[in-house]
């Protein structure tokens, strides 16, 4: 499988940020998918949590996201549109061990939150 090409303005310290849809868009979240599902595979999580907040290209980005998870192999749970503390604090209640939780906050961000 080849590498995808992401931007490197976007990846930052503690999350991935970028405008939409110059940085950030579905075919980079689909992209992304991909790649967290071989890093999933390769440590042994079968499962990552996807939530988003309310913006208008939260929807889109989340689908593209959860579809390149799946297409890598890993399950998904789609909690939709949550506040920030449940798509972190839930998917200890309601995801199978292991998963990880990930929170797509978009017309800026797209962050992600290992377990």
């Amino acid at each position: 499988m080849t590498t995808p090409s992401f931007p490197d303005a976007v990846f930052k310290a503690y999350d991935i940020r970028g405008t939409v849809p110059e940085q950030i868009n579905p075919d980079f979240a689909r992209q992304l998918g991909l790649a967290l599902a071989q890093k999933a595979q390769r440590e042994g999580v079968d499962t990552l949590v996807v939530g988003y907040d309310g913006r208008l290209s939260s929807p889109a980005l989340s689908e593209a996201l959860q579809a390149g998870i799946r297409a890598g192999g890993i399950n998904t749970l789609d909690l939709g549109c949550v506040p920030t503390p449940w798509s972190t604090m839930l998917p200890t209640r309601v995801a199978p061990d292991p998963a990880w939780p990930l929170r797509v906050a978009t017309t800026r961000q797209i962050t992600t939150v290992s377990k």
